[in-house]
């Protein structure tokens, strides 16, 4: 077999992971490890990269459900082997603090439960966490304890409907993981909200604009930083751990 044909058969083996996140410091550092660039505003964002025999494919979003079905639909049809919605989310169970991580295959919207297809070995069995998807940024303690209450999930987010809905369409795996951005005692305090553009990236215009209006918003913003980058760290810790359970898959 000439080498242009063996390349061929080891593309059509390759195992393909798709990495979906809303903002690009969720998946930045695993950019960064993976050797791919994410910019650090918008517009939306699809790399790609071969690691440990498989494609994997970053792709970011900008906030919001429709956003990332937009974004989804851009992937094209290509079979996809494992979804994947990776990114921060609120904490809701009280049991939880900033900077846990938590991964599971059900996503929980006020129309019911979507559930990852084909529960196999890779991906994680029955019995996982509810992440609940919502329509807007849950910001208040008391909000977060009646999301919690309402649903039994153990944090929010409100992208991974999306992802999770897209691969149950195609019937193909899907997990999410999720690392604690502020627990359920915590407010989101509303001038992170006042730093994003119209297309829900993280905007430095948006953000002088809202510090003059608040200048004591400076605080909050470092603190909003320094996590971010630590979180982000820790998120794509978590993502290789996933790369290297699927190695060798595609042999």
């Amino acid at each position: 077999m000439g080498k242009t044909q063996q390349n061929q058969v080891n593309t059509a083996r390759m195992v393909r992971i798709v990495f979906c996140s809303a903002l690009p410091q969720e998946i930045q550092f695993l950019g960064r490890w993976l050797g791919v660039r994410i910019p650090s505003y918008g517009p939306w964002t699809i790399q790609e990269k071969t690691v440990f025999g498989q494609a994997v494919i970053l792709a970011v979003s900008g906030m919001g459900r429709e956003r990332m079905s937009r974004l989804l639909s851009a992937l094209g049809d290509q079979p996809v082997d494992y979804w994947i919605s990776l990114g921060y989310a609120g904490g809701l169970d009280p049991v939880l603090k900033a900077g846990d991580i938590l991964e599971g295959t059900t996503v929980r919207t006020r129309r019911g439960d979507i559930l990852a297809y084909g529960q196999g070995e890779k991906v994680l069995a029955a019995g996982s966490p509810i992440l609940v998807c919502a329509e807007e940024v849950i910001l208040t303690p008391q909000e977060k304890w009646e999301l919690h209450e309402r649903t039994g999930g153990m944090a929010v987010d409100m992208e991974s409907a999306a992802v999770a809905a897209h691969a149950s369409s195609r019937q193909e795996p899907f997990v999410w993981i999720r690392v604690i951005s502020d627990a359920v005692t915590e407010t989101v305090p509303p001038v992170l909200l006042q730093c994003m553009d119209s297309e829900g990236f993280p905007s430095v215009r948006a953000a002088i604009r809202g510090l003059v209006r608040n200048p004591f918003g400076m605080p909050v913003l470092v603190r909003h930083a320094w996590r971010s980058r630590r979180y982000g760290q820790r998120l794509a810790e978590r993502a290789v751990r996933w790369l290297e359970r699927f190695r060798g898959e595609g042999d």
